[in-house]
């Protein structure tokens, strides 16, 4: 079953523009180990800005805690825009309820 997050907004470095953004079809596309981190790279469907080409959510956690949640377009971290603490919030739900199985 896939869940939909609704994200505040995603925030334009360059603050030229504000887009409200809706993450659909999420589902972990890779996961890999650095040191004693998990990452775990989310892909995801919705109405995110058209300067992004590929965008997924990098989520990285310490066994069961979550550290960071990192937009990425391209398999590279995201120099135009980041998520915002409300979108980040929704990834970490979606981890907890659908990756990190207790």
């Amino acid at each position: 079953m896939v869940k939909e997050a609704r994200g505040k907004a995603m925030i334009d470095l360059e603050f030229e523009d504000y887009h409200e953004c809706t993450f659909t079809n999420l589902h972990v596309k890779e996961t890999y180990e650095v040191n004693q981190w998990t990452h775990y790279v989310i892909a995801f469907s919705g109405d995110a800005p058209k300067e992004l080409v590929d965008p997924e959510a990098l989520v990285i956690l310490s066994g069961q805690t979550i550290l960071q949640v990192v937009l990425r377009d391209e398999g590279c971290d995201c120099h135009l825009f980041q998520f915002t603490e409300n979108e980040k919030k929704q990834f970490e739900q979606w981890v907890q309820q659908h990756v990190l199985v207790n």
